[in-house]
C-alpha cells in the first residue's frame, strides 16, 4: 500500500474517499483496525472471524475478500537476472480450511489450558498463519490485525499506542511450527502440530 502522506492522513481521518487500489486498501485497513481496537475483548478467534475481517479489509475494493485462496501463492524472489527463485511454499489451497481450523483450535487449547504464555502463543499463532498464507492477497495485513486482536485479548494493549509494523512480524529465514500440544492423559502419544505441514516448510 502506497499513498502520499497527506492522503494517508485524510483517509485515516475519514475526510476523503479512496481514489485507487492503495487508498482503498488503506481505508479498509483503517476500519478493521478500528473495529478490533474497539471490540477485541468480545471477539472469539475462529476461521469465520478471520474470513469476516478479511472481507471487511476489502470493503472499499473491487477485489472481493472473505474467501480462502483458490490457487497456490508461492513466495518467489525475482533475481537480478530476471529469473525466479522459490523462497517459500505455503499450505496448498485444498488444505487451508483444515489448517486454519487446526491452528485456531490449537491456539485456543494451549491458551485456555495455560500451557503456553500469551507472549509466546500469540506470535507463534501469527507465524503459523503466515505459513498457511490462507488468502490470495492481504495476508500481511491480516497477520498484523490478528496480532493486535490476540495481544489485546491477553491484556497487552501495545496496539493502542504504537502501530505493530510488518517488521516486528517478519518470519525467520526458516519458519517452523513447534509441537505445542502436550500429553493430555497417561499413555497418550505426543500430539502433532496444530498446523499440519507447517513444520516441513522451509525458506531459503
Amino acid at each position: 500500500m502506497t499513498a502520499a502522506s497527506g492522503r494517508v492522513a485524510e483517509i485515516a481521518a475519514e475526510k476523503t474517499t479512496p481514489r485507487d487500489r492503495s487508498e482503498q486498501e488503506i481505508a479498509g485497513y483503517r476500519d478493521v483496525l478500528s473495529t478490533v481496537r474497539a471490540n477485541a475483548l468480545g471477539m472469539d478467534v475462529s476461521p469465520g472471524l478471520v474470513l469476516q475481517l478479511h472481507r471487511d479489509l476489502y470493503q472499499f475494493s473491487p477485489i472481493p475478500g472473505g474467501a480462502w485462496k483458490s490457487t497456490p501463492n508461492d513466495i518467489v524472489d525475482v533475481m537480478a537476472d530476471g529469473t525466479h527463485r522459490l523462497r517459500f511454499s505455503p499450505v496448498a489451497p485444498r488444505l487451508v480450511d483444515a489448517a486454519m481450523n487446526e491452528l485456531v483450535n490449537g491456539y485456543r487449547s494451549v491458551v485456555s489450558g495455560g500451557q503456553v504464555a500469551s507472549p509466546i502463543a500469540v506470535p507463534a499463532f501469527v507465524l503459523d498463519f503466515l505459513c498457511i498464507h490462507p488468502f490470495s492477497d492481504g495476508n500481511g495485513r491480516m497477520s498484523r490485525i490478528l496480532n493486535l486482536m490476540l495481544l489485546c485479548q491477553a491484556s497487552y494493549e501495545v496496539g493502542r499506542y504504537i502501530l505493530v509494523s510488518r517488521r516486528s512480524l517478519k518470519a525467520p529465514k526458516r519458519p517452523t511450527t513447534r509441537h505445542w500440544k502436550r500429553r493430555r492423559m497417561a499413555g497418550m502419544k505426543a500430539a502433532t502440530t496444530w498446523c499440519p505441514g507447517c513444520s516441513t516448510h522451509t525458506a531459503s
